[in-house]
């Protein structure tokens, strides 16, 4: 009579089996990830992917033009000013990387865009971004354009109901630091790579010509 005791041969090697077969697939999607990862030409067309142009609001007054942030390169994260820590803390991070370059004689201006433009305006995010670098530029608009401008950066955004009338967003984390065209370089974790993140940043600006302002303030 069939057994399903857990303890007999027969199972045992059933769970082993089971367990390297399970192994093997993994270790397959690894190798694939690996591949695609390392293949040059894959990455920059999924770079290539990454951004677009769009126009709006900005902390500093006005109307921001992606189209006047060619020729150099930028970056940009999201986020917004009601954020509890993570966003403090990626702006924090992020004007120490501008203050390190400042110090190099490099400079690289960042953007803030905001998730929340319900609550998030021009006003409200100048006086949030006061605390730090005056080369982080917040940017908000109607909800439809910080739609299309996450869409754009394929930026994970979530609103999350947190009480009668309230709520927070869960969002994505990294800064995209953008080459001179406009296209994605890499997306930076300041947060667990922080040296890293400098290193990539300086090395895109060493690649610009020797001719071009840094533009250092």
């Amino acid at each position: 009579m069939a057994t399903n005791d857990p303890d007999t041969p027969a199972s045992r090697w059933r769970s082993i089996a089971s367990a390297v077969a399970g192994a093997l697939i993994v270790l397959g999607l690894v190798g694939a990830a690996w591949t695609i990862l390392s293949d040059t030409g894959s990455r920059n067309a999924a770079s290539s992917r990454i951004g677009g142009p769009f126009r709006l609001q900005s902390s500093a007054g006005g109307i921001l033009d992606s189209d006047i942030l060619l020729g150099k390169p930028f970056l940009v994260t999201f986020g917004f000013t009601r954020c509890p820590s993570t966003c403090p803390t990626t702006l924090a991070e992020l004007t120490s990387l501008i203050d390190t370059l400042k110090a190099e004689g490099k400079s690289i201006d960042a953007f803030f865009v905001t998730v929340d433009p319900e609550r998030d305006t021009a006003a409200t995010m100048r006086e949030y971004l006061t605390s730090f670098s005056d080369r982080i530029t917040g940017l908000t608009g109607t909800v439809d354009e910080i739609a299309q401008v996450g869409r754009l950066y394929r930026a994970f955004v979530q609103k999350v109901p947190t009480g009668p009338g309230d709520y927070t967003f869960e969002h994505t984390t990294s800064v995209y630091l953008m080459d001179a065209d406009g296209r994605l370089v890499v997306p930076l974790d300041l947060d667990n790579a922080y040296e890293r993140g400098v290193a990539e940043v300086r090395r895109v600006l060493n690649q610009r010509s020797p001719t071009s302002s840094t533009d250092a303030r």
